[in-house]
């Protein structure tokens, strides 16, 4: 490797566009995966109990680096619902709010916390 390619960061950047139908708001973003990563590690670190910062961080920690940009936003997303409903949802009780099904919720919904 090259000393110019050693001291270059190469940072992966996402657009989003969200279109919010109620207020037709066309909002473009751009986020650099790096940075969406270290907020879903923050993010599924410091919850309100104990056993979903558990589970979270052993999800987050298993999924995180292999997930693409498309799933990682999924991931982002995922971490938006409160501590409860997530917390139901993974141990399959019924919730009374919609979580979107996606590849990453899936995996979520059969994830099973061991110990580290």
């Amino acid at each position: 490797m090259l000393e110019s390619e050693k001291s270059m960061k190469i940072f992966r950047v996402i657009i989003i566009i969200i279109f919010h139908d109620k207020y037709n708001i066309l909002k473009i973003m751009s986020i650099n995966i790096t940075d969406l990563k270290k907020k879903i590690i923050y993010r599924s670190t410091y919850r309100g109990t104990k056993e979903l910062d558990s589970l979270l961080r052993s999800f987050t920690k298993k999924y995180v680096n292999i997930l693409n940009d498309e799933d990682l936003i999924c991931l982002s997303k995922l971490m938006e619902v409160d501590d409860e409903n997530l917390y139901k949802f993974n141990q399959g009780e019924d919730i009374f709010i919609n979580i979107k099904k996606n590849k990453v919720s899936d995996l979520f919904k059969e994830f099973i916390y061991e110990d580290e």
